[in-house]
């Protein structure tokens, strides 16, 4: 119910004091509304310690899709399957362990409205991470074609595990989010070398059959394949 605005709270656990910044909801980092591009921003630019991914247990799959973008930005990641009690109202049976094996990441079941695994969720956040978190893959020509863009993209003074996102952001064309990417830092985003890098890839791509407006439809295709895929994977 926040729309486009951040709820920020506090939170004492175990000696630890976390600051809690609430996104507004969303269900894609392609960002298509206003309330999306807040979160995607967020997690692009703003100072943060990781992120607590809270999904619909009874809706894995589509959540799932989420989770995976989020680990393009930010590996530190904390998943909470809320409304475990529903999901087993309806007979699903969810292998967590499983599915936190295979994302890489803590995964933490709760049941918010009845208080249930909330101290365990910043418990999971405190612990150290696997080296290694999943990695969305789009297959042969879309990684050749990233890998173009990511070699322009030494300077940019971030994260080095943000710079795929960034790269997969400049192939699709997105005009909203490098004008705030530029914004942010100083017209790296503008230069030359980048500019050519994205035509240079694009043009392979063409070369291969992929359109420009083929682009997002590969990225959100993919994503949500792999994201059903784990989901399958993990319920009975």
């Amino acid at each position: 119910g926040k729309t486009v605005e951040t709820a920020v709270g506090f939170r004492e656990e175990n000696g630890k004091r976390y600051r809690l910044v609430d996104l507004p909801g969303t269900y894609s980092l392609m960002a298509h509304s206003a309330e999306e591009e807040v979160a995607r921003d967020f997690l692009c630019f703003e100072a943060h310690d990781g992120v607590i991914a809270i999904c619909d247990a009874t809706h894995l799959a589509r959540n799932l899709g989420l989770v995976l973008q989020i680990l393009e930005v930010e590996p530190h990641t904390v998943v909470v399957l809320n409304l475990m009690d529903e999901a087993r109202r309806l007979h699903m049976d969810i292998d967590t362990k499983k599915l936190s094996l295979k994302l890489g990441i803590p995964i933490v079941e709760a049941t918010a409205t009845k208080g249930k695994g909330i101290s365990e969720i910043l418990s999971a956040f405190a612990k150290s991470f696997p080296e290694k978190s999943y990695t969305l893959t789009y297959g042969e020509p879309m990684e050749t074609a990233i890998s173009m863009i990511l070699s322009a993209l030494c300077e940019i003074p971030c994260a080095e595990h943000k710079k795929r996102f960034f790269a997969l952001r400049l192939l699709e064309g997105d005009e909203a989010f490098l004008k705030a990417c530029d914004a942010r830092f100083q017209g790296v985003f503008s230069t030359e070398d980048v500019e050519n890098s994205v035509k240079t890839a694009r043009a392979y791509l063409a070369e291969k059959g992929i359109t420009a407006e083929d682009i997002t439809e590969i990225l959100a295709t993919e994503t949500m394949a792999q994201a059903e895929t784990l989901s399958r994977a993990v319920i009975k």
